[in-house]
């Protein structure tokens, strides 16, 4: 009897570290780190470090000139200064999503058979099977952008319940605005946009499908920048009538951002109202280690091809 609840004893203790081994392979955790990188532990916002393993919806906040990543095996999650985001595990069918709200990320995917890994930006959605890919997303929500390095990106936007796909070499961009839609750019052809729901092709390009949502008329259509259509759509003479046009072509008007932009209040994390002021006070917490260091530039950062070097982070061995 003895022997027996020896080898039971044994056993349970055996099977909890294999679970204990795979939960911590399967967690993101901080492996290159630079400059000052904080995380909302739900009552105030703390400094981590290298080996920092992440709370699933934790806030993390890179001060400027900062950067870290997060790697879980071969995938990572490389987020440049001055960046908000949140990374949620086992969200439906999705093994991660990402949420984020401003800043810079840059995500290497694993590949599958299956699409198991988004990150959501204030006006677009990412979703992946395998791939890496750059999300930029201005603060206060008013701008989103996607550019592919390697693989196939299927960007989704919510509120046009449409959706394309974006190859290597491209981009797509969405701004808040009236007659705004998802514009696809960059080398090669641009994918027709499907239906969310069912599909289907909607269009073929943005001029198309500024025209198949009811944005603009037909034969009436030019688009400016961030794919915002800034012609008027007919040829009123009423000065009225004209200024009320111009003001929806160019997603403007009294409110200033249009009446179906996207809501970016929605998008910023509710443990922090000020987030002009989130870094200053960071700042003066934690003193010297923003000191910034002369021998690097961040703009040579920005231009990195896929095999950069990654000079001035610090690899941690786990």
């Amino acid at each position: 009897m003895a022997k027996f609840v020896k080898n039971s004893i044994l056993l349970t203790i055996f099977i909890l570290s294999i679970s204990t081994q795979t939960a911590f392979a399967e967690m993101w955790v901080a492996s290159k780190l630079r400059g000052a990188v904080f995380v909302f532990d739900g009552v105030a916002w703390q400094q981590i470090y290298r080996g920092h393993k992440v709370d699933s919806s934790r806030a993390i906040q890179t001060a400027p000139k900062s950067r870290v990543v997060f790697t879980r095996g071969r995938e990572s999650i490389d987020v440049r200064g001055d960046t908000r985001i949140r990374i949620k595990d086992r969200v439906g069918q999705l093994d991660t999503v990402v949420e984020h709200d401003f800043g810079e990320i840059t995500v290497d995917v694993n590949k599958k058979n299956v699409q198991h890994f988004a990150v959501k930006a204030p006006l677009l959605t990412a979703v992946v099977k395998g791939t890496k890919f750059t999300v930029r997303a201005e603060k206060k929500g008013r701008l989103s952008e996607i550019r592919v390095q390697r693989g196939l990106v299927e960007v989704q936007d919510q509120e046009r319940k449409v959706k394309v796909n974006v190859k290597p070499g491209q981009k797509a961009q969405r701004s808040v605005g009236t007659n705004a839609v998802v514009k696809v750019e960059g080398r090669g052809t641009v994918e027709p946009y499907l239906d969310m729901q069912t599909n289907q092709v909607v269009a073929q390009d943005q001029t198309q499908l500024q025209v198949e949502l009811g944005l603009v008329q037909p034969n009436a259509v030019q688009l400016g920048e961030n794919g915002t259509n800034t012609s008027l759509t007919g040829t009123n003479t009423n000065p009225a009538q004209v200024e009320e046009e111009l003001a929806g072509a160019t997603g403007t008007g009294s409110s200033g951002t249009g009446t179906t932009g996207t809501d970016s209040s929605q998008n910023q994390p509710t443990e922090e109202a000020d987030d002009g002021n989130l870094v200053d006070d960071i700042v003066e917490e934690v003193g010297s280690l923003l000191e910034e260091d002369d021998e690097e530039d961040d703009e040579e950062d920005d231009e990195e091809d896929d095999e950069e070097d990654d000079d001035g982070l610090i690899d941690l061995d786990l």
